[in-house]
């Protein structure tokens, strides 16, 4: 069993950071393109750019610097905020989920009956 809990910044009632939003910037920053990130991701193209484009809002700072095609192919790379911003989030995010596990399994704990894998314990049937 694998607990997990997603994160979301909202502004005015609109999400501006968040899960999904760092993973999209991972999933650029590996294949270097915004449109193969939302195709794996199963956002429409402009879909992708909006989200980045919120998240530079958000920050005030741009998160990724394009080159135009042609012989030499386009693409996209994270910027240094962006690359600094995800390992941040990353750090934020490790303990949040080691502590809903375990809250979880503290607070279920007479209701489940099979192993449970918490992030640094392993926890057999209660």
């Amino acid at each position: 069993m694998k607990l997990k809990c997603r994160i979301c910044v909202r502004e005015k009632d609109k999400s501006v950071v968040g899960d999904g939003r760092i993973k999209l910037l991972e999933v650029v920053g590996r294949l270097g393109s915004v449109n193969l990130a939302a195709k794996e991701f199963g956002l429409s193209y402009p879909h992708a750019w909006r989200y980045i484009h919120e998240v530079e809002d958000f920050f005030g700072e741009k998160i990724v610097t394009t080159h135009i095609g042609g012989k030499g192919g386009g693409g996209t790379e994270l910027t240094g905020f962006a690359k600094q911003l995800i390992e941040e989030y990353n750090k934020f995010r490790k303990p949040l989920d080691e502590i809903v596990e375990r809250q979880f399994v503290e607070t279920f704990k007479k209701f489940l009956d099979e192993k449970v894998r918490c992030s640094e314990c392993f926890v057999q049937k209660f």
